[in-house]
């Protein structure tokens, strides 16, 4: 399938409020008391704020130049030393989003790999993500991809 890119502009925001309608409204039923049905106000602040921040970047996948089938929403991160942790950086994948009729070509694949690339421009040796545990799908994609899991979440409602 061919594909094009580009870096989302506020002019794209919304392209990513339809684009995120699929992926937000399924966290949202797996995780009803953790997250909001897609909201239209809601997504356009969160866009607008990763679009305005210089150390995230969302890139808008196309098929055949017009039609957008998916986006990645990533951020370069430095911690610093402290008495538990080494100094380092890494990139932090914040949502990644391909349209259900979409998905199963290679869209997943080739949006992870645009952050790989940077990653190794940069000279980033970890890029990281949280998958829920209720997205099985996401989840084998991942493993798929060679991400290793090396914290787990829990929580306890009370």
């Amino acid at each position: 399938m061919k594909t094009t890119i580009k870096i989302a502009t506020n002019e794209d925001i919304g392209i990513l409020n339809r684009l995120n309608i699929e992926v937000q409204n399924f966290h949202n039923k797996i995780f009803p008391n953790r997250f909001k049905p897609h909201s239209i106000s809601n997504m356009n602040d969160i866009f607008e704020k990763f679009i305005k921040d210089k150390k995230s970047t969302i890139i808008i996948i196309y098929n055949n130049i017009t039609i957008p089938i998916g986006y990645i929403i990533y951020e370069n991160k430095e911690y610093k030393e402290t008495g538990f942790t080494f100094w380092f950086k890494l990139l932090y994948i914040h949502h990644i989003s391909v349209n259900k009729e979409y998905q199963g070509n290679g869209i997943w694949k080739k949006l992870i790999q645009i952050v790989i690339d940077k990653a190794k421009e940069l000279y980033i040796t970890n890029i990281e993500l949280d998958a829920r545990s209720k997205n099985c799908n996401a989840k084998d994609f991942f493993n798929n991809m060679w991400f290793e899991i090396y914290n787990e979440k829990m929580y306890l409602n009370i």
